[in-house]
């Protein structure tokens, strides 16, 4: 480990042949919260966890750097797939049993902005809350362009590619090309690779 740790309030941090490098890493204001890294590499990232049994999970292969999560709630969770990669994102989860879940294969670009949550409060005349935090579900091989932000209770299908600069706000089918504030789906495709284009 070569990262800044605060740990408190039973908390648990596992690493099964992990990596983890210039990283700040704050479960302090968190109680019974877990930190699971199991043969992922994490570097120059931001991690914060307040509340109570919450959990972040990166599987196997996972290559993260510069990368801000927090966790703000009860019985959260943020849960990265098996060779996940993300060269610059923030994600943000919060209030109660609520939850970010990335699938397998999937590529994040820069400067991507994932949210489950409107953060504050919106009220209608009776005083009730009518914005409430909803999960995020995004699929296995999803490639996420730069600048790309991903709103609060939507889902993108197995193998989409996100276009730079897209906003979602609403669920995306698998296989397509999708773009646009909102994003849309705008073309089916066969799959993409991690390769560089040469043509």
């Amino acid at each position: 480990f070569l990262c800044k740790v605060k740990m408190g309030g039973g908390n648990v941090l596992i690493s099964n042949a992990s990596m983890l490098a210039r990283n700040l890493i704050h479960l302090n204001d968190s109680h019974n919260s877990q930190l699971c890294c199991d043969g992922s590499e994490i570097y120059k990232s931001s991690i914060t966890v307040v509340g109570n049994g919450n959990k972040i999970e990166f599987s196997k292969g996972c290559k993260i750097g510069n990368m801000t999560i927090l966790i703000k709630g009860d019985n959260c969770s943020i849960k990265f797939g098996k060779a996940v990669s993300v060269n610059g994102a923030t994600l943000i989860c919060m209030g109660r049993n609520n939850y970010i879940s990335i699938g397998n294969e999937c590529m994040l670009s820069d400067n991507i902005q994932i949210w489950n949550t409107d953060s504050h409060p919106i009220l209608n005349n009776e005083g009730e809350i009518i914005n409430p935090s909803k999960p995020i579900l995004i699929g296995d091989r999803v490639w996420i362009g730069k600048n790309v932000s991903i709103l609060k209770g939507v889902s993108i299908g197995n193998g989409s590619i996100i276009g730079m600069g897209s906003i979602v706000t609403k669920d995306l089918p698998s296989n397509y090309l999708c773009v646009g504030n909102p994003a849309k789906a705008i073309k089916a495709i066969g799959g993409w690779r991690r390769d560089h284009i040469n043509c």
